[in-house]
């Protein structure tokens, strides 16, 4: 069975982005590129909401071309792009990421039958429309939280309105930027 994992940059007090969808606040550091570079190697499918999906399909199809690419994006860019990509929107027209799927609705069915195919893990990145239903769900077997140490006093929350959720402590570990690690799972 394919695991479920929530990766999310997040801040101090719970938001994925500032208030008018901003990422200015995000930490970028050798360990977290190497985070990310590990954890996409992991996985072989992707599940996004619209709005996430959007953002990281126009960058990551540019990528592999563009000159203000990193050099450790350079690796991941042909790891993402390569991956199926799931995406959850009732307006959605296309899907041209690569190998892509649209869904018109969030069904749990669905998600255990993605679950239950062969391969890789399963990712996804922020998109709080479908984190917090499949977190009510009991679907989600991995958190992985990178805390960023900034107070955005607001913004989009991971988990807005959440019903309570216990959770186990898997790991964590500290970068140099300051950015904190936690990666939790049901308990």
């Amino acid at each position: 069975m394919k695991k479920l994992i929530v990766s999310a940059w997040i801040s101090l007090d719970g938001y994925i982005c500032g208030p008018n969808g901003e990422f200015d606040w995000v930490l970028g550091d050798g360990q977290l590129a190497e985070y990310e570079t590990n954890l996409i190697r992991e996985v072989d499918t992707t599940l996004f909401g619209r709005k996430t999906y959007e953002g990281l399909s126009s960058y990551w199809t540019a990528a592999p071309t563009s000159p203000q690419t990193m050099d450790w994006e350079k690796a991941y860019a042909p790891m993402i792009n390569a991956a199926h990509h799931v995406v959850v929107s009732h307006g959605l027209a296309t899907a041209n990421w690569g190998k892509a799927t649209i869904w018109r609705d969030l069904d749990r069915k669905a998600v255990e039958g993605l679950k239950a195919g062969q391969g890789k893990s399963i990712l996804i990145f922020g998109s709080t429309s479908i984190v917090q239903p499949l977190t009510q769900m009991g679907l989600i077997d991995e958190f992985q939280l990178l805390m960023h140490p900034v107070l955005l006093g607001g913004g989009r929350r991971l988990f807005e309105g959440q019903a309570r959720t216990r959770l186990r402590t898997v790991s964590s570990e500290a970068f140099g930027s300051g950015i904190v690690k936690i990666v939790y799972a049901p308990a």
